[in-house]
This record gives structure tokens, sequence and C-alpha cells, in this order.
């Protein structure tokens, strides 16, 4: 691989690449351990959110060009940003799948990147607060992108607030991730840093421009052709941000002590699953298989819980007929 001037790699990550590997299709690099690192999971979550963005914009284009020309977002804004694309029906039944995808390697990433930290803490190679601060980061990253599933269910017909809120708390939480990744590695260049303040930045003054951009729509009694900044500052600060997605991989660089750390945790589960392999053959009957009257509180709570559950389904199905 080509290297810079100081012997770091240009990238550590072939864009597409972390996408196919955490699809299985590819295998890990062996530089990385032939093992799939955490930063693998964050790469593919990147680049799946843009091919939904993709996907879903395509779409809107062919089958529902009005909502591109007239909603609340450009009207607030003066232009479309890339959440415009997956607002409307039928490409928002098509980006709730491929999100799926995406959220599975989000969780995937932040999964794994936990028991790292922890298997290098045990080898005593992270300091105390450097260790808080990735735990702490990763359990905020669960509960973003869980959250930011919410921009599905909320609309900006229906609350634009709510429906930018969970996308300005992604916005700050990955930009925390990606700092946490670089904090640790002893292999993040000048480079890296200079496009870590230039991350910051963006992704400090967009959701500030969004809630100022709404609060102003609001003072000027909904006024569309009047917005707080002229259309082209907003889009630039937001299409830069949506470009820091896959620009990520070309600054981030795995520490080799990470990569040890998680070569040993994947060894140690495999371990685990050998060991275990077994217990799922052994017979291993209850002394009494049989119903008593000491199980009648939790046979009347199983009918109780399905019985709910299927008269759900019947009051979907007809009253919405």
């Amino acid at each position: 691989m080509a290297k810079s001037i100081d012997g770091i790699p240009w990238t550590d990550f072939v864009p597409g690449r972390a996408t196919l590997v955490v699809l299985g299709l590819a295998k890990p690099r062996k530089d990385e351990g032939d093992v799939v690192q955490p930063e693998s999971y964050f790469m593919a979550s990147s680049e799946l959110l843009g091919f939904l963005f993709v996907v879903v914009w395509l779409i809107s284009y062919a089958n529902n060009y009005g909502v591109i020309n007239n909603n609340p977002i450009k009207d607030r804004l003066g232009y479309n940003n890339f959440c415009v694309g997956l607002d409307s029906e039928p490409a928002k039944n098509v980006g709730e799948v491929l999100f799926m995808v995406c959220y599975y390697s989000c969780i995937r990433y932040a999964v794994t990147n936990l028991q790292r930290s922890f298997e290098v803490r045990r080898m005593g190679n992270i300091s105390a607060p450097m260790f808080v601060f990735s735990v702490f980061t990763d359990i905020q990253w669960l509960l973003s992108i869980s959250i930011f599933a919410l921009v599905w269910v909320i609309d900006p017909w229906m609350a634009m607030y709510g429906h930018t809120l969970p996308f300005i708390g992604f916005i700050y939480v990955r930009y925390v991730s990606v700092l946490a990744m670089m904090l640790q590695s002893s292999q993040t260049t000048f480079k890296g840093w200079v496009f870590l303040v230039f991350y910051c930045t963006i992704s400090a003054m967009l959701p500030m421009y969004y809630l100022s951009s709404f609060a102003y729509f609001t003072e000027t009694n909904h006024d569309v052709g009047d917005t707080l900044f002229p259309w082209w500052v907003g889009m630039s600060m937001d299409y830069a941000w949506f470009g820091c997605l896959p620009s990520c991989s070309l600054f981030i660089h795995i520490d080799p002590v990470y990569k040890v750390a998680m070569q040993e945790v994947m060894k140690q589960s495999v371990k685990d699953d050998i060991e275990n392999v077994g217990s799922l053959l052994v017979k291993n009957p209850a002394t009494d298989p049989h119903l008593t009257i000491r199980d009648l509180p939790k046979v009347i709570l199983a009918v109780m819980f399905n019985g709910i559950l299927v008269y759900g389904f019947f009051m979907a199905v007809f009253f919405n007929s």
C-alpha cells in the first residue's frame, strides 16, 4: 500500500471495502490480523448510510418530485438537504429496509469497540481516563443511532424539531466517536488532526444553523422567501458534513496494539464457542416436565399477553381497512 512521507498508509480503508468485509463478501486484511476491526464496522455504516441516501433520492426523483420542490425543510433552509429524500413514500419504505443494514454495522461497531477497549485495558495499554472516555462514546453511539431511527417515524410535516433533533444528536455523537478513535491511535497524522478540526467545526455549526433557521422561520411568520442566511451558506455546511462521512476513512488509522487486542478478543470468542458447543447436545431433562398449580399465574400471564397481541393485530387490520 502506498505510504505517506511519515511512513503511514494514506488510508487504512479502501472505500467500499469495509462494507464488503462486514457483509462477508471480502476477507479482513492481513495487516489487521485477519479479523474485522471495529473501525471497519464504523466505516461500513458511513458507506451504507451514503448508499441509502443515494437510493432514496433516486426513488424520490422518479416517484415523488413534488416533495422535492415543496417541503418543510426547504421552506426553512432554502434548499434540500439529504434528509428530504427519505421523508416521503415510497422512498421511505426502501430506506427503512436499507437502514437496518446500516444499523447492524453501527451496533457491531460499538459492541466490538467495547470488547476491544476492555481487552486493551486488561493489557495495560490505555489510561483510565481514556478508557472511560472510549466506553462513554460507545454507549452514546448505541443510544444515538437508536434514537436516530425516529426520523423514519416523525416526518417534517408532523414535527420539524422531532424530525431534526435525533439527527442533530447523531451529528454530535459521531464526531465524538471519531475523536475517540483518533486520540487512541498513535498512528494519527497531522493531516488527521487538521481534518478533525474541520470536522469539529462543521459538526458544531450545522446543528446551530438548523435550529436558528427554524426559529427564524417562526419569527418571520413562515415567510418561505426569507431565510436566516442565503441558501448556499447552509448547503455548503450541510454537504460538507455529509462529505466527511466517507472522508474519515482517509484519516483514521488503527493503533498496532489495538489490532492485537481485537485478535485476542476474537480468539477468546472462538475458544468459548468451541468449549460450549457440546452443551447443546447434552440431554438434561427437567425433573418434573409437567405443569403444576404453581405454574398457573405464569400461564395466565402468557395467555393475556398473547391475547393482547392478537387483539392488537386484528384491530390494526380491520380498523384500518
